[in-house]
């Protein structure tokens, strides 16, 4: 998946990994700065053969209660 990633956007790192029961799923966080609310990226993500899903976030810096 790094290697998807990367060929469409600079700036990412590897947040979390998570491996489902039975170890043929799992779960992957990155954060990724896109360019310009290029929000076509999460649509090439899940057209990738084996993604179930994919959601896009953003975060401005603060957390919230």
């Amino acid at each position: 998946m790094d290697h998807v990633i990367s060929g469409h956007e600079k700036k990412h790192s590897l947040k979390s990994k998570s491996v489902m029961s039975g170890g043929n799923d799992f779960e992957i966080t990155y954060e990724i700065r896109v360019q310009e609310n290029n929000l076509s990226f999460i649509n090439n993500i899940s057209a990738i053969e084996g993604v179930k899903s994919a959601s896009m976030l953003s975060y401005d810096g603060n957390f919230t209660a």
